[in-house]
């Protein structure tokens, strides 16, 4: 039979996360440049232009002479947008190893195509159903202020595991001979 070792806690932690990197692959050099830098880069970009459009959004919504037309006009540029981050999200996961980015990012994607439904019909039938259109507007803002938020703190969480791998990237650089 085996022999059995007693490990601190802080031993133990630093095991898991060694078995972690090695089995995500991030022994290789090469594979975590291409997570850490190439495909998170570009999702961060990508979320990042999609949090300024959602603010775009809002600030639209608040000004004082807007019309319905021009949110309407406004929406389909932010839609098209929205389209483009859920597909390049679906695609770029596929380089990802980590389990909690890929499933809060998957949690995004169904926040954004809800999100889509939701503005959709607010804006098919807002406007006959409300009051005025403050409260037309408001449920808009509503909307796409909880989208806003929730993709500002998966962009955070992304940045800090892009962070973490380059972090790993530098400590496990390749050394080259050069004779």
């Amino acid at each position: 039979m085996g022999r059995k070792y007693q490990i601190t806690e802080s031993q133990f932690e630093f095991l898991m996360k060694r078995l972690t990197e090695v089995a995500a692959g991030y022994d290789d050099h090469f594979v975590m440049s291409t997570h850490s830098g190439g495909s998170m880069g570009r999702l961060i970009f990508l979320l990042t232009d999609l949090v300024e459009s959602l603010k775009e959004t809002m600030s639209l919504l608040n000004t004082e002479d807007v019309n319905t037309k021009e949110v309407i006009s406004h929406f389909e540029s932010v839609n098209d947008r929205l389209d483009i981050v859920s597909e390049m999200m679906i695609k770029t996961f596929k380089d990802f190893t980590e389990r909690e980015v890929i499933n809060k990012g998957k949690l995004l994607v169904k926040k954004i195509k809800q999100y889509q439904r939701k503005i959709g019909v607010i804006l098919h039938y807002g406007s006959q159903l409300t009051d005025s259109d403050e409260e037309f507007f408001e449920s808009i803002g509503k909307e796409t202020k909880k989208l806003a938020g929730f993709t500002l703190d998966y962009s955070h969480e992304l940045r800090n595991s892009s962070d973490k791998l380059q972090g790993i990237l530098q400590r496990n650089k390749p050394k080259y001979d050069m004779d």
